[in-house]
C-alpha cells in the first residue's frame, strides 16, 4: 500500500501539537479492489508526531469500485481527548499506487465537493452543521441535522 506523508501546521508554519490535532481522512463510500478485496468506509485516523509530521499508510483508491476518494478534516480536541473544532480541507484526496506527500493527491476545489458528510464520536458534533450525519461510537445510533 502507498504511504502517504505530510506535516500539520498552522500558517505561521508552528507545529499543532498544544491542540492535540486528529487527522481524519474519511472515504467517500466502500468499495472492491482488483484482487477481491472489500473496502470498508471507516474513517482513518492520524495522529502527527509532536513536531506535526505525519505518515500513514494507505489502501490506494486509483483501481476501486466504485470511485472512492477521501475527505480530509483535522480535528483539534481538548486535553481530555474530547472533540472541540475541525477544518476541513476543501478537496478530495485520490491515493495512486506509489506514495508520496499527501497535498501532491488533493484535488482542489473552492466549493465543497457533493455526498455525505460523516462524523463518528461519543459525543453530538459541535457545531452541528445541517446535513451533517453524526455516528454515535458509543450506542451506534445514527443521526442527521434536518433543521
Amino acid at each position: 500500500m502507498p504511504v502517504l506523508t505530510g506535516l500539520a501546521a498552522n500558517f505561521r508554519k508552528q507545529t499543532m501539537a498544544a491542540y492535540s490535532v486528529e487527522i481524519w481522512l474519511i472515504p467517500s463510500g466502500p468499495g472492491v479492489g482488483t484482487t477481491g478485496g472489500m473496502i470498508a468506509a471507516q474513517p482513518v485516523i492520524v495522529v502527527p508526531d509532536p513536531d506535526g509530521t505525519f505518515s500513514i499508510d494507505l489502501q490506494q483508491t486509483a483501481t476501486l469500485r466504485p470511485t472512492v476518494w477521501f475527505s480530509i478534516s483535522l480535528r483539534y480536541l481538548d486535553s481530555a481527548g474530547e472533540y472541540i473544532a475541525r477544518d476541513d480541507i476543501p478537496g478530495r484526496l485520490d491515493v495512486g499506487t506509489l506514495g508520496g506527500v499527501i497535498t501532491d493527491f488533493i484535488s482542489y476545489t473552492d466549493k465543497p465537493i457533493p455526498g455525505l458528510l460523516v462524523e463518528w464520536g461519543p459525543i453530538a458534533p459541535d457545531p452541528w452543521p445541517i446535513g451533517l450525519v453524526w455516528v454515535d461510537t458509543t450506542t451506534g445510533d445514527v443521526n442527521q441535522r434536518t433543521a
